[in-house]
């Protein structure tokens, strides 16, 4: 019987071994998709900071159809390329690839306060019209973690002068 500890041991050492190594390479597939992520989603170019300003100024209409209306292909093409890209970032945020501290380094809560705020209409109706009920919610969860932590926040339009 004894004769069999040091069998049974390698065997948990080596059980041990393979689950570590397991846990190590999941870790660093996070770590890489979230760095090429941040790396290729990364605001950093003055044409990025004026789409963001344009977009988040498209807030005169009351319906999806005044919206479709009212903006140019280009103006809406810019809206839906910021709403893809935040949904994108809240992916990594509901996944746990990405931390709210490591998102809001490089992505200031009121900016996703703004966005959301700005085209929530258009979102919420786009949802009834699809039938897509969860369409952008990572978005719209790092919006509710934007919200948490700047719950003070008023965006610039909704202010009283």
């Amino acid at each position: 019987m004894i004769e069999y500890i040091p069998l049974v041991l390698t065997g948990l050492g080596l059980t041990a071994s393979i689950l570590y190594y397991a846990s190590v390479l999941k870790n660093a597939e996070k770590a890489r998709r979230k760095d090429i992520i941040f790396q290729s989603h990364t605001p950093r170019s003055p044409e990025y900071y004026e789409m963001f300003t344009k977009v988040t100024q498209m807030r005169d209409y009351t319906t999806r159809q005044e919206y479709e209306k009212k903006y140019t292909e280009k103006e809406k093409s810019r809206a839906n390329y910021l709403l893809q890209h935040f949904n994108i970032i809240g992916i990594l945020f509901l996944d746990n690839i990405a931390t709210g501290d490591e998102i809001f380094q490089i992505y200031p809560p009121y900016a996703v306060i703004l966005l959301w705020e700005a085209l929530e209409p258009m979102i919420r109706e786009l949802r009834v019209d699809a039938s897509s009920p969860d369409h952008l919610k990572p978005f719209e969860s790092l919006y509710h973690e934007a919200r948490k932590r700047n719950p003070n926040y008023v965006p610039y339009w909704k202010r009283t002068q």
